[in-house]
């Protein structure tokens, strides 16, 4: 079978450019049965769909459509072998898409002075808007490494213009992460406050929780708490419990990196789980060599190295959250039915969410420090079955009661 470069190109930005201009959260039918299989495969970025591409086979005769599913699958040493193949191609549009990915690949490798080299390579080919977005999301996630965050925020601002164009744009999405990061590097904290507050109305407001944005969101949180000296335990694992659900195996091993970061002496399970993702992730390796040394030299590592030791006290295998509360903002996020609910404004939830995160408490204890006043068995043991019962029909959060004691092991306070 031909292999047409230019056609083949022209298929995937015209897709580009139809998922990006629709609204956040839809995506569009396409009758065109050419553009149909693209379409699957660039919209997996959009709707998040990792275990499901995972499983399909790409395209014969599309080595960039073969370059975005490894890149999307993490497997940079086979995408490295396609690109050797891409200096053969001069019809620039493609040569364009080629750079973008070798960027991706660099970049996973920690070469952020040659990701900045290899996206000015593909903008002075004049791409396509859609690429070209692509091609500044790119060198702004390494400007930001770099710790170059004038430049990096530039590149953000440059993309996020495009805004009412690509709405739906990948580039579009990560920029606005990528923004908060920035502003927390330049200590502009109120900024970034307000833009994270915008990403959380975002996803609260939408009728189905996109896991995805979560992830990404509590990722962000991290580097907040970070900032401000505040433990992440129950953040990272969140974020472990958010990338099984998802099938991404490399953000469960930085999630892992995280949790790794809070202990004086990581459990061994912790260990041999990193070992075997620092042998298959080049990034998780950079990570962990940088925190054991106490050196970074990148913006991401600085972070790592903030984080806040934590108690050693931990289960050998801990159950992970299937509800992520979120006091400070009244809403639970239910994970397994991918819901989120809002919580009533008469409690209060932020003095609850200390009260019982990560303890048994005894019911006396629970009542008389949460309600203020002296427990009796017989006066208030039902005034505590009806506030969990209303906290379960609301939530689906089901606290475990057992021998007069109290406590949510399923449930990510933050």
């Amino acid at each position: 079978m031909a292999y047409d470069h230019k056609g083949l190109t022209k298929d995937i930005i015209k897709t580009d450019i139809m998922l990006a201009s629709q609204p956040v959260g839809s995506l569009p039918p396409t009758s065109d049965q050419s553009l149909q299989q693209i379409c699957f495969y660039t919209s997996i970025e959009l709707d998040s769909a990792r275990a499901t591409i995972a499983a399909t086979p790409s395209r014969p005769d599309a080595q960039i459509l073969d370059l975005r599913v490894l890149t999307i699958r993490g497997e940079f040493q086979a995408a490295k072998k396609i690109l050797q193949k891409s200096k053969q191609i001069n019809d620039k549009a493609t040569r364009a898409e080629f750079l973008l990915a070798q960027a991706m690949v660099v970049g996973h490798e920690g070469q952020w002075a040659d990701v900045v080299s290899v996206c000015e390579m593909g903008l002075r080919l004049e791409p396509v808007l859609i690429t070209r977005l692509s091609l500044l999301q790119c060198r702004a996630m390494a400007l930001f490494e770099m710790g170059h965050y004038d430049s990096a925020l530039k590149d953000c601002e440059a993309i996020l213009s495009q805004e009412m164009i690509y709405p739906s744009g990948v580039p579009v999405r990560y920029a606005k992460v990528l923004k908060v990061r920035v502003l927390l590097g330049l200590n502009r904290v109120q900024d970034a406050e307000v833009a994270m507050n915008e990403r959380w109305l975002q996803l609260e407001s939408e009728a189905f929780l996109n896991l995805d944005e979560l992830l990404t969101l509590l990722r962000l949180e991290i580097d907040f708490h970070r900032s401000k000296g505040l433990p992440i335990r129950d953040l990272a694992l969140s974020c472990i419990q958010v990338c099984d659900d998802l099938g991404d195996p490399l953000y469960r091993a930085l999630a892992e990196v995280d949790l790794y970061a809070t202990f004086q002496r990581p459990p061994q399970w912790l260990t041999d789980s990193l070992k075997n993702s620092r042998e298959r992730f080049v990034k998780v390796e950079g990570f962990l060599k940088e925190y054991q040394r106490g050196e970074a030299s990148t913006s991401s590592s600085r972070q790592v190295l903030k984080t806040v030791k934590e108690s050693d006290d931990f289960p050998e295998r801990t159950r992970r959250p299937q509800f992520i509360f979120k006091a400070s903002r009244g809403v639970v996020f239910n994970l397994p039915n991918r819901t989120t609910h809002y919580l009533p404004k008469t409690t209060d939830w932020e003095r609850f969410s200390e009260l019982v995160k990560g303890k048994t408490l005894t019911k006396e204890d629970f009542f008389s420090e949460f309600w203020d006043q002296k427990y009796f068995y017989q006066k208030h043991d039902g005034v505590i079955r009806a506030f969990l019962f209303r906290l379960k029909k609301k939530t689906g959060i089901k606290a475990e009661s057992h021998r007069g004691h109290i406590s949510f092991p399923h449930v990510a306070f933050s």
